[in-house]
Order: structure tokens, then sequence, then C-alpha cells
């Protein structure tokens, strides 16, 4: 039996018959729900039903009266935070200390960089610190701007280097 060899045109139909398939495998509608490779519906997130749509507020920082450092910067930081919005702007040192030693703040343990250079211009950020033991809250004001970290005593006992504003 003599075989004969296909023609082009059966050999294109053929390869035609193996290639449609894959090509329609890639053509299944796919919905922004369906999670890859499943074809099902992606889980929706549960809500609190009794309180649809809304996120629970965290409550606001307090000050913790016999508390470290690491108790105490988000509250300083709020404290701070609050003063800089209310005045929509950097506040002056003095505004800082007077704001943290209002809300628990020891003075004598506190230090505030000035808020003007030695030739009367405005600084860009004050900085401040309260000394807790053997740590420090360490704070930056920049504009409207806090951010807290806790930093440990420096050699000198201090938590900042250079001089403070005078905030007596």
């Amino acid at each position: 039996m003599t075989r004969r060899a296909p023609s082009p045109s059966t050999r294109g139909a053929a390869v035609a018959l193996m290639i449609v398939p894959l090509l329609l495998a890639g053509c299944t509608p796919v919905t922004d729900t369906d999670p890859p490779g499943t074809g099902l519906p992606a889980p929706t997130a549960t809500v609190n039903p009794t309180a649809p749509g809304t996120v629970p507020d965290e409550p606001d920082p307090e000050f913790v009266d016999g508390g470290d450092a690491s108790d105490n910067a988000p509250f300083a930081q709020f404290v701070v935070e609050q003063l800089a919005e209310s005045h929509g702007e950097r506040p002056a040192s003095a505004q800082v200390a007077d704001v943290l030693v209002a809300n628990g703040f020891d003075r004598a343990l506190l230090e505030v960089t000035p808020d003007r250079t030695p030739l009367g211009l405005p600084t860009d950020v004050i900085s401040f610190a309260v000394r807790f033991a053997d740590e420090c809250i360490i704070g930056e004001v920049r504009g409207v701007e806090v951010t807290t970290a806790v930093a440990p005593v420096l050699a000198t006992g201090r938590c900042l280097v250079g001089s403070d504003a005078s905030i007596d």
C-alpha cells in the first residue's frame, strides 16, 4: 500500500484544527470579580452591620501617667499636631512647649529648638524632646506635619544636641 503525502490544503486544515481550540480557550469572558484562574466571583468584604460603610475611629491617644517614652510618644505627637493644625502653620517654639506642659509633660524635662535662626528668619523645623528616665520622645514639627520617635538619652543626659529655645 502506497501512502500519499498530504496536500498543502490538508496540512493547513489540520494545523488550523489544532490551533483554533487553543485560541478560543483564551476567549472566555472574564469579569473584574473573577479571581485569576477560578471563574468564580471574588469574595466580598464583610461590613459591620451596625455601621454600614463606616470605618471605626481610633480613640485619641492619652497621656499615660507613670508611662515611659514609648507609651507617651503618640500622645505628644497628637497634641502638637492639634496645635499645628489649629494654627494652619508651624507653631512657635514656646507654643509647642506650652501645649506639651498643659497636657501633662514636665517642663523641666522638655527641650525645644528655636523657631528663628540667628539672623531672625523663621526656621523650617522645630525639634522637641521630652526625657523619660533613659529614653526620650524626639519630635519634629515641619509646617503642620509632626513626627515622633523614641531614642535613648544622649551621653550628655540631654535628648537634643545644641541650644534650646527659651521656654520658661
